[in-house]
């Protein structure tokens, strides 16, 4: 029995000739892509409401009804993390380097070329696999750090959580004290993780492990 392929990324297919969208769908699918195709604007711009796509194909010109920028601009509201690559022909150009700067990925000149093709699509899964992974990553830390992972009943450590949430929504610098092991990293994390600064790293130092001199380079360069 054939090992099953495991799927790489979602891809819409927007391309109203029939024979261009089959060996698209054909070429990507033997390397793991699942496939859906569409033959006009609306139908793609419809899909985009009912099934998350990584990665969205569309020709430029559709023919009658909405185009290959009208599918752009849809996905940019319906799915913002989805890469949009545009197939034109060469007078189209211009238009799809403007579309590049409106925040399309890429776009491919036909005669389409399936190796080119497969490149491009090759590196928008991989930006998404790294997207995904990041997200991934940042959930993680999210849940682990909520404030609710905070675990204390007492009063003391309740009016602790209190002050926690109001510092995480400030932009001021936070000292916190404590003895060895009252989990002082975590307030700090938690801080951080809950606060408008989440984007960036937590680092965290072990000042102790550093001397005097080292550790005003290490904090202040």
């Amino acid at each position: 029995m054939k090992e099953q392929k495991k799927t790489v990324a979602e891809v819409l297919i927007v391309e109203d000739e029939v024979s261009h969208a089959e060996a698209i769908k054909e070429g990507l699918s033997r390397t793991g892509y699942r496939c859906t195709v569409v033959h006009d604007g609306a139908s793609g711009i419809a899909m985009l409401s009912h099934q998350p796509f990584d990665i969205i194909i569309t020709d430029l010109m559709l023919g009658d009804g909405p185009g290959g920028l009208d599918v752009q601009q849809a996905a940019q509201q319906k799915a913002p993390g989805a890469k949009v690559i545009l197939v034109t022909a060469h007078s189209s150009i211009n238009t799809c380097r403007q579309a590049l700067q409106n925040g399309a990925f890429d776009y491919i000149e036909k005669p389409l070329n399936l190796d080119e093709l497969r490149v491009v699509v090759d590196r928008a899964a991989e930006m998404t696999a790294q997207r995904r992974t990041i997200g991934e990553l940042r959930q993680r830390l999210d849940e682990r750090f909520a404030f609710g992972n905070l675990i204390g009943q007492s009063p003391a450590m309740l009016e602790n959580l209190q002050i926690v949430r109001r510092v995480a929504r400030s932009d001021i610098p936070v000292l916190i004290l404590g003895e060895s092991g009252t989990g002082k990293e975590l307030i700090a994390n938690a801080i951080h993780q809950n606060s408008s600064r989440s984007e960036q790293r937590f680092v965290a130092i072990n000042c102790a492990g550093l001397s005097e001199t080292l550790l005003e380079d290490e904090l202040f360069g």
